[in-house]
């Protein structure tokens, strides 16, 4: 019997590749993708055998996109796009976009905006799923899904809520949405995204995928047979990407009274120490400032004192100053090696403070970060270390994208 052709689909906003990735383990033949930001492009470029058009897609017309995909000879003429896919960046709809926004307006540094509460924020890129509909209309797929950050459900646009707005946006298609959690479906990270599963109406509707029965992956067993592996100074090597910041001497001392909340444990022959009870950054500081944080300083070699503010030196003369509480209450936590790690985010970029390892005292590296979002060792990020940070806490989880994809594929065939 012939094989049967893998039904196409193409990726927009496609990031490094995540959902592609993911769909292609579903079955599905991804031809064609679209990312605006360089690295990402060259990442996807760079583990994908078709290309990633690094285009502004708001001034890419979808007729040209598919010219290009019939003069690569990724689609022939015959043939159709089954599945769009893609994730359209949203950042006011994020509980950190929101938190950057909103003090931007406050602070008088946000354009014309003054209401930092407004249910949605004036953002453009907010409304780029508009361009995920245009080119729905233009490819007329049997069948779509589109991800977004869980937060949109409290937004609205001219006071109609945003989940209705899109939903409502695409013509000919039954569209049905639902937050799902990457933990659910063998990530080991929790992660709550709102997905919106369309179909062209007639058609079957795409199951929601079963959660898991087994209890969900854990961020220390992402980690254990890495754990012992050198750090990368360039981030080559094997696994590659096994790179983050270098602890600076304040942050050594710090990260030792950073407690995930953990009990001791093991997985296989690693054993892992008790990490109780809880505490981030504020409940170390200022509070116990006189009482351990001081000496502990001190006995590293450094001089610590109070002057206006907190400050802390080291031998070669290196100041800093300590973060103060408001504001940074929960400026530095450890993940708990024993449940899913927390939501990866694109902030890894500028720091890593709120991803402590579960039992080291540095911040995660970027293929632990990739682990969590369930991408495979093999698969090559490209970029500087704040690039690839970026990437992956912006990526869709490919276990997650391939767990909705296998849904897709069994209405098609």
């Amino acid at each position: 019997m012939p094989v049967k052709p893998r039904p196409k689909a193409i990726d927009l906003f496609a990031g490094p590749g995540g959902l592609s990735l993911g769909l292609t383990m579903a079955g599905f033949d991804v031809v064609g993708a679209i990312e605006w930001d360089n690295a990402a492009g060259e990442t996807y470029r760079h583990n994908f055998d078709h290309n990633s058009k690094q285009r502004d897609i708001t001034e890419y017309p979808p007729s040209e996109f598919r010219r290009t995909l019939l003069e690569e000879g990724r689609l022939q003429e015959s043939e159709t796009i089954e599945l769009v896919a893609g994730g359209p960046p949203c950042p006011g709809f994020s509980l950190i976009g929101r938190s950057k926004i909103s003090d931007l307006i406050k602070k008088g540094e946000y354009g014309d905006s003054k209401e930092f509460r407004h249910r949605f924020i004036d953002d453009p890129r907010n409304e780029l799923f508009r361009e995920f509909v245009k080119y729905v209309n233009e490819f007329q797929p049997n069948y779509f899904v589109m991800e977004n950050v869980s937060g949109m459900t409290s937004y609205r646009i001219n006071e109609d809520p945003i989940v209705e707005v899109i939903r409502t946006s695409f013509k000919g298609y039954d569209v049905r949405f639902r937050i799902l959690n990457s933990a659910d479906y063998g990530v080991p990270q929790d992660r709550k995204r709102i997905i919106f599963l369309g179909n062209k109406k007639g058609l079957a509707e795409a199951s929601w995928p079963e959660k898991r029965t087994q209890p969900p992956k854990t961020a220390g067993g992402a980690l254990a047979d890495i754990s012992s592996t050198d750090l990368s100074k360039d981030g080559r090597g094997k696994p590659t990407s096994h790179w983050t910041r270098e602890p600076n001497e304040r942050d050594r001392v710090l990260f030792r009274f950073i407690k995930s909340g953990s009990p001791g444990g093991s997985i296989g022959n690693l054993h892992i120490e008790s990490s109780e009870p809880r505490q981030i950054y504020g409940d170390i500081f200022p509070s116990k400032w006189n009482s351990h944080l001081k000496p502990a300083f001190e006995e590293a070699g450094m001089r610590a004192w109070k002057y206006g503010r907190h400050h802390v030196q080291s031998v070669s003369g290196k100041r800093w100053l300590m973060y103060e509480q408001e504001g940074f209450k929960d400026k530095m936590r450890r993940i708990r090696w024993d449940r899913p790690a927390p939501t990866v985010v694109a902030h890894l970029a500028k720091d890593g403070y709120m991803f402590i390892h579960p039992w080291k005292d540095r911040t995660i590296t970027v293929r632990e970060a990739a682990r969590f979002q369930s991408f495979p060792d093999d698969f090559e990020f490209i970029g500087s270390m704040a690039a690839q940070f970026r990437q992956v806490g912006n990526a869709v989880p490919p276990l997650l994208g391939k767990a909705i994809g296998d849904e897709i594929i069994k209405c098609i065939q």
